[in-house]
């Protein structure tokens, strides 16, 4: 009879640590969300070294 219940004990102790883990991930994971740098809006004209304007250009921001 004891084999049982140390299967028992070992089972609802190994629930308990599930649980917990489980837990302990989400709240983690919660609290270390990527915050978005904010956003802003570039507006403007590129040119060339002449001053002539560059069509089609895009630009990238790297911080």
């Amino acid at each position: 009879m004891q084999p049982i219940t140390l299967r028992i004990r070992r089972g609802i102790l190994l629930v308990f640590l599930y649980v917990f883990l489980m837990l302990f991930c989400t709240l983690y994971m919660q609290a270390g969300t990527v915050l978005e740098p904010p956003q802003a809006t570039v507006f403007g004209t590129v040119t060339d070294m002449s001053g002539n304007p560059l069509a089609g250009v895009n630009l990238v921001v790297e911080s």
